[in-house]
């Protein structure tokens, strides 16, 4: 069964659910035991305490856990963002554009942007923008890719899910006790709903008691066939062992194929080898979802980084330099 809310597929939501049906059980008890009026009163003031506080212990963590899972997915699409496999080859690409932009009429602008075989890169895309009187269906096209390829998440379904769950943890997020509805599964995407204020008016009414009793446990019946969207174990042991694999550094400290003047030196690999080791972690500003990243700033910053150990850490100096004399010697 598929729940209409995504919280209700959460075991900490179950949790809340089970208590409060235990707290109208011990209620219809007392009332049976014919228990003074007094001591209901504070039970029941207790039940409605305990189940609030419960909820609002749960709400915070439910939005700590999608805020995070939402910045991670955010951050593995900066990550997959086209780094480019070769900066030298990427600049001149921005120049060849900037040379076919500069002849371009608004019709081939259109064309261009209608190319299915091509798709428009950030740059291309800011380039155009840049562009004096273009028209306003192109600036509107234009604005629309943009917006896309700064934000691609947006475009990926888990994060449309993670963002529809994250509204939807307002229902339950409520400051007062008397606000708060616990909402149940009935059916594919039906839903039943308590009002937690209701158990004030029926806790001397054996009869309401039983039925209020009766929907919590049919709720709790529905809540437990309900599709959890949980990542089975040895799934989420695959994807540590992926992470971890991550945190590694892809090159070796003398990698061949990152040392300049050496056989194998490929400048796509230079670059990842020095920005594995060497990237500027204390800000964002080579940052590759920022609109004025640079790709030959970041590169020269990373040169320097290199430049300043080999100045400052002789034993690794005579290393590197000693692995490509090796090279150069062979």
């Amino acid at each position: 069964m598929k729940a209409r809310f995504n919280f209700m597929t959460r075991p900490g939501y179950k949790k809340v659910i089970q208590d409060y049906q235990n707290g109208v059980k011990s209620i219809i008890s007392k009332n049976k035991m014919s228990v003074k009026d007094e001591v209901i009163d504070e039970e029941v003031k207790e039940i409605i305490n305990n189940t609030h506080s419960s909820m609002q212990q749960f709400v915070k963590s439910e939005r700590k856990r999608i805020n995070k899972d939402m910045a991670t997915l955010r951050s593995s699409y900066k990550r997959s963002k086209s780094v480019y496999s070769n900066p030298q080859e990427e600049i001149l690409r921005r120049q060849d554009f900037d040379l076919e932009l500069y002849t371009m009429s608004d019709n081939d602008i259109e064309r261009f942007l209608s190319d299915k075989e091509r798709t428009p890169s950030e740059y291309e895309l800011r380039k155009i923008a840049s562009r004096n009187n273009l028209s306003s269906e192109i600036q509107v096209r234009v604005t629309k890719k943009l917006n896309i390829l700064k934000r691609p998440y947006e475009q990926d379904g888990h994060y449309q899910e993670l963002s529809k769950a994250l509204q939807e943890i307002e229902l339950i997020d409520k400051p007062l006790s008397r606000d708060l509805m616990m909402y149940f599964p009935k059916g594919d995407n039906q839903v039943s709903n308590v009002s937690l204020r209701s158990l004030n008016l029926i806790q001397n009414k054996p009869h309401e008691l039983g039925k209020e009793a009766e929907r919590v446990n049919e709720a709790l019946n529905f809540l437990s066939e309900v599709e959890t969207g949980e990542i089975p174990v040895k799934e989420r042991t695959q994807l540590s062992s992926v992470v971890e694999k991550e945190n590694k550094l892809k090159y070796d400290d003398f990698d061949l194929r990152a040392i300049r003047g050496t056989k194998e030196f490929d400048i796509r690999d230079r670059f990842t080898y020095l920005k594995e080791r060497y990237n500027d972690k204390s800000s964002d500003r080579f940052d590759i979802m920022k609109d004025d990243y640079n790709i030959e700033e970041h590169l020269n910053y990373l040169e320097q980084q290199h430049d300043k150990r080999m100045a400052n850490d002789s034993a690794f100096k005579e290393q590197y330099e000693a692995a490509s004399n090796k090279e150069t010697e062979e």
